[in-house]
């Protein structure tokens, strides 16, 4: 894992060339939103003459503090509190704690919803390597400027066909950081074949009716596959490529290569990939055969049928 060196911008100078395209909202990722004012509100109650207090934030799960002092977590009720001026104080990790001051009357009990705002920094994407892309947590993003929770991060840059490349970052917050690299071409390999079922009925509905043959490339190229019976005949043939992605597979229904269904029996798929022209390859040639059987006698009967 690389630890990039970090290039953090004053936010004045930063964003405002950032942002002089268009409004926040335009950017990719978490856009930095206005804080939203809380809502307050007072209902009478006969409370003896003390006061009531409730507190929900958003998002929830906020640290409620009391005149400084611990209460709990939103959403939370506290009553029997002496009227009078209150300190009231939320936080939570990562956004900015709002705190406010309450007059709490006698026999009130005052409602508060606050909604905290988010510590937001920049990463800045930068790389002309074609298709590539930045692999941030669950996140996909092109290249550009991308609004993040302020923190750290673990940055993959990766587009079919390249080598991917790892970075640690850290995301300040109200500031921009960059991340720029090119990435070297990927030599040609294919692996994780893996077959869906080694037996099914072709009138099974939906994916319980077919075989599929799922594998990765990691370069352009092609693939030739192939249903054998037994005695080796080919009955079907696939022409796949040339391959645009990193995620590829091929499902066979069960019917020949004029569109008859063969009979119960046993067969094989087999497939050769290879690195389309140009492209360096670890080996000639990538080849994968499995077994498969057709089986009329599976019935799967969907579920809620009678």
């Amino acid at each position: 894992m690389r630890r990039l060196t970090l290039h953090a911008r004053l936010a004045a100078l930063s964003l405002s060339a950032v942002l002089a395209a268009g409004p926040a909202a335009a950017l990719p990722g978490l856009a930095p939103s206005q804080p939203r004012p809380p809502e307050i509100g007072v209902v009478s109650e006969e409370l003896g003459g003390l006061a009531a207090l409730e507190i929900d934030s958003d998002p929830r799960a906020g640290e409620v503090y009391l005149d400084f002092a611990r209460a709990g977590r939103t959403p939370l009720a506290v009553g029997g509190l002496e009227p009078g001026q209150r300190t009231l104080t939320v936080r939570r990790d990562g956004y900015y704690d709002l705190s406010l001051s309450l007059n709490l009357a006698p026999n009130t009990r005052t409602k508060v919803k606050v909604y905290l705002e988010q510590r937001i920094g920049f990463l800045a994407i930068v790389s002309s390597t074609p298709g590539v892309r930045a692999v941030i947590g669950d996140g996909r993003y092109a290249p550009g400027v991308i609004a993040l929770p302020a923190g750290p991060y673990r940055v993959r840059l990766e587009a079919f066909g390249y080598e991917p490349r790892d970075f640690s970052v850290y995301v300040p917050e109200r500031l921009v950081v960059s991340v720029s690299a090119e990435l070297e071409p990927a030599r040609f390999e294919a692996s994780g074949f893996a077959l869906s079922r080694g037996r099914f009925n072709p009138a099974n509905a939906g994916l319980r009716g077919r075989a599929t043959l799922r594998y990765r490339v990691s370069a352009p190229g092609y693939a030739r596959a192939e249903l054998r019976d037994r005695d080796g005949r080919v009955l079907r043939t696939w022409a796949l490529g040339p391959f645009r992605d990193w995620d590829q597979e091929i499902s066979w229904d069960g019917l020949d290569e004029g569109g008859a269904r063969l009979p119960d029996g046993n067969y094989a798929i087999r497939i050769e990939a290879r690195a389309a022209e140009g492209v360096d390859s670890t080996l000639g040639a990538f080849e994968f055969e499995a077994p498969v059987a057709v089986d009329s006698k599976l019935v799967i009967v969907p579920g809620g049928v009678g």
